[in-house]
């Protein structure tokens, strides 16, 4: 235990100086100016208003913003990447992973570039990847536990908490119904000198599961609460679901990496009776959702072929490199073009022979990716989402890699022991022979 601890220490201190670094040097940025302007009205008059976007990532820095301003946020967000690789080095050590490896297996998601960056920026990428992580973490224990409900409550929590940073986790749950519906394999108990299956009942599944959707729904209640004064559910689905289901989404993706600067060229398509001049209208404005939904269903179902190109293109654009400015200096496009390598080093070791058998721990990841990754093929896609999915495959190649290697050793040993064997049967039958 203190072996494990110590690994750890030495894993956070690491990390520590270039988080320190980064909260140091780093200007304070602003990709998502709304957040910050939220955080401040949080600050002033104890709720947002505004409901058309999630307000997780708001709610969370307004108390840093309160006692400390600007310094207030980068801190706290300092502590929450110490905290992301802490949390790696765990979920390493609930996939199997020795400790030494679970230490140097975290190490990509301390130096991660954009990881660190959200220190000094004003975004949800740190905190949803955070979020993604613990979550994802607690659906594996669920799926090991042998005692499940206090892990159920807190998955409810942490769910609630993701949703309320972004919805499309929504669809995560899916991974929980399989983390319930596994069974385990047999396992030796020393006090009975047998071995014990211990499966899951289906009631107590779906008292787990029950447990997780009352914890998660109150947890979700109390969230708007706090954060806008009453429960609600952020209204951008439709306006996003336009973003990438319309005649120009295919050149907003190729050109812009995001959906969203089609709206208005799509808008005006449908409306010819606005003139170039005039101005484009509040597309956040409520009214336009059926809209929204009435012309993305219409376009999927008249261009059945543009809308299945359009699925490929949301999925080239979500896992492509992020290099937007094409006056960047090289090194930058070549980090970025590095930064979406996870995916490639995930698929090369699952598709390399070799390797060894998927569990139940790898299809419970498998289907937290296609989970994680349907609904921005459905609605909008942007390279920036794929940097939480980017982590898990990084911690996932680390342990397809450890286990390839335990193969491998394994394999060497049983080749070099049936070897001998024959070697001493062709001397024994020389011996005979003679």
């Amino acid at each position: 235990m203190r072996h494990k601890y110590h690994f750890l220490a030495g894993l956070l201190a690491f990390s520590t100086v270039f988080v320190i670094a980064v909260a140091m040097w780093v200007p304070f940025s602003k990709p998502s100016p709304d957040s910050l302007l939220q955080a401040q009205e949080w600050v002033s008059s104890g709720r947002i208003s505004e409901t058309f976007t999630p307000i997780a990532y708001p709610l969370v820095i307004a108390p840093a913003y309160r006692v400390g301003g600007i310094h207030g946020i980068i801190a706290l967000q300092a502590i929450l990447h110490i905290a992301l690789v802490a949390m790696c080095f765990f979920f390493l050590l609930q996939l199997g992973i020795s400790t030494r490896a679970a230490a140097f297996g975290s190490l990509p998601v301390a130096l991660h570039p954009d990881l660190l960056a959200s220190i000094t920026r004003s975004w949800d990428v740190a905190l949803s990847t955070f979020l993604l992580v613990l979550l994802v973490l607690l659906f594996l224990r669920v799926q090991c536990a042998r005692e499940r409900l206090s892990v159920s409550v807190t998955a409810g929590v942490v769910f609630a908490t993701a949703l309320f940073c972004r919805p499309n986790y929504l669809l995560i749950a899916v991974a929980l119904l399989y983390a319930l519906s596994s069974d385990e394999k047999p396992q030796y108990d020393p006090m009975s000198r047998s071995f014990v299956t211990k499966k899951r009942t289906v009631r107590a599944g779906i008292y787990a599961f029950v447990v997780f959707t009352i914890s998660g729904f109150s947890a979700y209640i109390l969230l708007g609460t706090v954060g806008h004064g009453s429960p609600f559910f952020p209204r951008n689905g439709s306006y996003n679901l336009f973003a990438g289901n319309n005649p120009y989404a295919a050149s907003a993706f190729l050109a812009n990496f995001n959906g969203e600067f089609s709206i208005n060229a799509a808008y005006r398509a449908c409306h010819p009776e606005l003139s170039f001049s005039a101005p484009s209208p509040d597309f956040r404005d409520p009214s336009l959702n059926n809209f929204y939904r009435r012309s993305s269903i219409d376009y999927a179902l008249h261009h059945p072929v543009a809308e299945v190109k359009l699925f490929g293109i949301k999925l080239f654009t979500f896992f492509r490199p992020d290099i937007r400015i094409h006056h960047e200096r090289f090194a930058v496009n070549a980090v970025k073009c590095f930064l979406a390598m996870p995916v490639i080093i995930f698929l090369i070791l699952l598709a390399l022979p070799g390797r060894a058998p998927l569990d139940h721990v790898d299809r419970l990841l498998l289907i937290v990716y296609a989970a994680y990754i349907v609904p921005f093929l459905l609605t909008n896609s942007d390279p920036r989402f794929r940097i939480p999915l980017d982590v898990l495959f990084l911690l996932h190649s680390v342990r397809l890699l450890v286990f390839r290697g335990k193969v491998a050793s394994q394999t060497y040993h049983v080749d070099g022991s049936r070897i001998c064997d024959e070697e001493v049967l062709a001397t024994f039958s020389s011996g005979m022979l003679l």
